[in-house]
């Protein structure tokens, strides 16, 4: 998997989970301390969320770090 596919898993993921909570990126924002902007960028795979952030972002969604990089298409049965 290239670098720029784990940037677009990731971000489906926040995303996918972030609608599952109801929440808009505004909202993500507010309860995570991370720039709105810095969110969109996430979820459209224009950086991939590293260290501490990845951590936040996961705690505030409800989720393990790890599911950011689940492939749940793939993980279907």
């Amino acid at each position: 998997m290239t670098v720029q596919e784990l940037n677009t898993l990731q971000g489906k993921n926040i995303k996918y989970f972030r609608k599952k909570k109801g929440w808009t990126q505004t909202m993500l924002s507010k309860e995570t301390g991370i720039s709105a902007v810095a969110i969109s960028d996430f979820e459209n795979g224009k950086h991939i969320v590293g260290g501490k952030s990845w951590v936040i972002i996961a705690y505030v969604l409800g989720v393990e770090p790890w599911e950011l990089f689940f492939d749940r298409e793939k993980g279907k049965k």
